[in-house]
């Protein structure tokens, strides 16, 4: 799993680092930095995913007016963007960062990256490095292409490194929104072998035509999404393609209400809740084999009543931390403004972050929140016991339930 990521120079991040759990929340005004936080992850990610080596390498480099456009506005001309990120899988960490620059190349000003990746176990000091782009300036992404045609890398490491930037490359990000996870059309890339975490689309607009799809065509795969959704709602039966009275095709939702033995109770996706939707489309991100590695969802908490954020939130837990004999399931980093979210991390507030926009430079401070109720407890502002934990700069916090909403409420958190 992520441990640790790390972004240097994006947008309003001119320095931050935060700790990856199996769901990871941040909390803040609009225009802190959350979204640029997410953003900044997946398109380090992208760039990584053009460097792979089974690519066409068509367009793997990065256009400087991107580079400009997404660079921190104060940061100096000589200062590379970067990110760093840290994953772990039994006994070994690797630890990745990819930096891109401005430097002249074939006489032109362009962006040149390089990438280093450092490989080794919990309990060796001396990692094997690997690193790409140092001699001279580059514009292409190849230390993926080195590692497997390296002979200094061992059998082992190759896999693992090679399970890292799978994990990588499969980050992918959303803003679900009910209106758009309502809509039915059906879709021909589904059956064109586009990736369905790309093809459900940042605010879930193919989830109608996903769920089809897999129904006719992905027999595990639907099953495992049943299992999901019913454990999310008991009285689910299913979906299938019903038309109307001029023939427009439509999807109905199957529900056992109890009232007869033999009918069930049928819907259409303008008649079944926000809340459920977002859980559907969920569900099937988790039903793939293998899911995404890294799912980043902005907002959770729209569209889903406050009375049910226990409800959704508990299952994202329980999918996050569930374990699989093959593949690790997928961690989550999610947004809200909801006390009603803030409120299922209680234990957990050692995965939450805050994000503050500095007017002063205008840079976003992300500070854990499990540090901040520290300071609090330890000069008597708030009721609570604090313990260090492992990693630097976290602590387990016990105190109130009730306390923390005041914390929302009266502003100083949230």
């Amino acid at each position: 799993m992520f441990k640790k990521v790390k972004l240097v120079n994006y947008k309003t991040h001119r320095l931050t680092e935060i700790y990856l759990s199996p769901v990871t929340l941040l909390i803040g005004n609009n225009s802190s930095g959350k979204t640029n936080l997410m953003s900044g992850i997946q398109y380090f990610a992208n760039l990584v995913k053009r460097g792979d080596s089974d690519s066409d390498g068509e367009d793997n480099l990065v256009r400087l007016e991107d580079y400009l456009s997404l660079k921190y506005r104060f940061a100096k001309k000589s200062d590379p963007m970067s990110m760093s990120i840290i994953w772990q899988r039994d006994n070994y960490v690797i630890n990745y960062t990819m930096e891109l620059y401005i430097d002249r190349i074939d006489r032109t000003i362009s962006v040149a990256c390089r990438e280093s990746l450092s490989i080794q176990t919990e309990d060796n000091n001396s990692p094997q490095e690997i690193t790409f782009g140092f001699d001279k300036p580059t514009q292409k992404l190849g230390l993926r292409i080195d590692v497997e045609s390296s002979t200094n890398l061992n059998k082992n490491y190759k896999v693992l490194i090679r399970q890292f930037f799978s994990d990588l490359t499969s980050t992918v990000s959303y803003h679900f929104q009910p209106s758009y996870l309502k809509r039915f059309e059906l879709n021909s890339d589904v059956n064109n072998g586009v990736k369905i975490s790309k093809l459900l689309g940042y605010e879930g607009d193919k989830l109608s035509a996903i769920i089809l799809h897999i129904k006719e065509h992905q027999e595990s795969t639907f099953s495992r999404f049943m299992a999901l959704m019913r454990r999310f709602q008991p009285s689910f039966q299913g979906v299938r393609l019903a038309e109307d009275s001029t023939h427009d095709q439509y999807l109905v939702w199957e529900f056992d209400l109890g009232r007869t033995k033999i009918e069930v109770d049928t819907f259409s996706s303008d008649s079944v809740s926000d809340g459920f939707l977002k859980a559907a489309a969920l569900a099937v991100l988790l039903s793939l084999t293998p899911p995404p590695a890294l799912i980043l969802i902005e907002e959770i908490e729209n569209g889903v009543n406050p009375g049910n954020i226990q409800q959704i939130m508990d299952w994202i837990w329980k999918a996050a931390l569930a374990s699989h004999p093959v593949y690790t399931m997928p961690q989550f980093i999610l947004t809200s403004h909801s006390p009603s979210v803030l409120r299922e991390f209680h234990e957990h507030l050692d995965c939450v972050y805050t994000t503050r926009l500095q007017k002063k430079g205008w840079v976003s401070d992300v500070r854990n929140l499990s540090q901040a109720l520290d300071t609090l407890i330890g000069i008597g502002t708030v009721e609570g016991e604090s313990t260090p934990k492992a990693e630097p700069g976290l602590f387990e916090i016990n105190m109130p339930k009730y306390q923390l909403a005041e914390l929302w409420y009266s502003g100083t958190i949230g």
